[in-house]
C-alpha cells in the first residue's frame, strides 16, 4: 500500500477498508497494514497537540509515518468503514509506570489497540500500570 503512487495508495487503502468490513480480526488487519508504513521523524507532528495531526488524506498523500501518524492512520481506516461508523474513538497518550515509557493507544468502544506491540485488549484487560496522560476523542468528520 505504501510503495505506490498516490492514486494507487488510495486504491489500496480502500481495499484495506473493504477487507476490514468483514474481517474476523479487523484491528489486527489495520495494525498489520500500518506496520509496513514508511517511518519518518517529523517534528511538525506533535503527539501532544491534536491540531498538528494530519487528516486521512494528508497521511495518504505524505506517505511518511511517525508513531502518531500510524495511530491516526489506524483510527481513520477503521472510522471510514461502515462497520465502525457508530463507534467511539479515542487516542490516549499513556505512560507505563513501571518502564516510564510513553506511547499512544487507540480505544474503539470497549477495545484498546496498542500498535507498537500489535496487541488488542478489552478495556478491562489493559495493564494497571498504563496510565492515560491525555485523551483525545476523534470524531469521524475530523
Amino acid at each position: 500500500m505504501f510503495s505506490e503512487v498516490f492514486e494507487e495508495r488510495l486504491k489500496h487503502w480502500r481495499s484495506l477498508r473493504e477487507k476490514i468490513e468483514y474481517s474476523d480480526n479487523p484491528f489486527l488487519d489495520a495494525i498489520t497494514a500500518y506496520a509496513l508504513a514508511p517511518r519518518i521523524s517529523n517534528k511538525e507532528v506533535d503527539m501532544w497537540d491534536q491540531k498538528t495531526w494530519p487528516g486521512p488524506w494528508q497521511l495518504i498523500d505524505r506517505n511518511g509515518y511517525t508513531d502518531t501518524c500510524i495511530i491516526c492512520g489506524i483510527c481513520y481506516t477503521l472510522q471510514l468503514t461502515e462497520r465502525f461508523s457508530e463507534s467511539e474513538f479515542e487516542i490516549h497518550i499513556s505512560t507505563d509506570n513501571e518502564s516510564n515509557e510513553t506511547f499512544m493507544l487507540l480505544a474503539v468502544d470497549d477495545k484498546v489497540i496498542n500498535p507498537s506491540s500489535r496487541a488488542v485488549f478489552n478495556r478491562m484487560e489493559v495493564p494497571h500500570t498504563w496510565i492515560s496522560q491525555k485523551v483525545y476523542p476523534v470524531k469521524r468528520d475530523q
